[in-house]
């Protein structure tokens, strides 16, 4: 489906960089929950959630590329509730 739109290997790197992304921000998320409840700071979960945020927008220019509306409209119900998040964050 997405090589039609980017060569195979653009896919596979992509895909790749997703993944890690994904992955960091995961670990990054636990080590935000431990930093909130061992000493109360929410700066790892601001960084969490701004690298959310940042993977959300790659997926929502890459949905829009290929026209898949319907999975571009699903990913930006995610960007808004991290995009919340980090708005709560920020105000805390």
């Amino acid at each position: 489906m997405y090589s039609k739109y980017f060569g195979e290997l653009l896919v596979k790197v992509i895909t790749i960089f997703i993944l890690l992304a994904e992955v960091l921000i995961a670990t990054l998320a636990l080590f935000a929950l431990y930093k909130i409840y061992s000493s109360g700071t929410l700066d790892f979960a601001r960084y969490t959630f701004i690298g959310s945020s940042l993977v959300f927008i790659i997926l929502l220019i890459g949905l829009r590329i290929i026209r898949d509306y319907e999975g571009a409209s699903r990913i930006a119900i995610y960007f808004g509730v991290t995009s919340l998040g980090l708005l709560w964050v920020s105000l805390a």
